[in-house]
């Protein structure tokens, strides 16, 4: 099972490292969150919200949660300004890689209330910048 766990969190880690821009360009960063704070944000958000998960699924959320953290850091710095579509492109791949990791180890049931918790989160804030 922690071969299992192990093998996803590779996979995780390597398709992040591929979906990110080579160039490395400096991007308006101006008024935007730390990476690493926004998915410590939304990490804590599950881990408190599913009291259903093991120890082993805690450590492993961690690691993809971190690694998150660092893709959303890699994608902002390759940012192109001016192309904000080009930015939306990678956050998708980023954020599906860590679904697809997350819904790996987790059960159906868990994974349907992670699904409730990210929908509530993008209502919440789509709400606050329509404001």
């Amino acid at each position: 099972m922690h071969k299992l766990y192990l093998i996803i969190i590779i996979l995780f880690s390597s398709g992040i490292s591929h979906a990110q821009n080579p160039q490395g360009r400096q991007g308006r960063q101006g008024n935007m969150r730390d990476p690493a704070q926004i998915a410590n944000l939304e990490k804590q958000m599950i881990l408190d919200s599913i009291t259903t998960l093991n120890e082993d699924q805690k450590l492993i959320i961690n690691h993809i949660y971190n690694d998150f953290g660092e893709a959303i850091k890699k994608a902002r710095t390759g940012m192109e300004p001016g192309n904000p579509e080009g930015m939306r492109d990678k956050m998708m791949k980023v954020r599906e890689q860590k679904d697809d990791a997350l819904k790996a180890i987790l059960t159906e049931e868990q994974y349907k209330k992670y699904e409730r918790i990210m929908r509530a989160r993008m209502q919440q804030g789509r709400k606050r910048r329509n404001k």
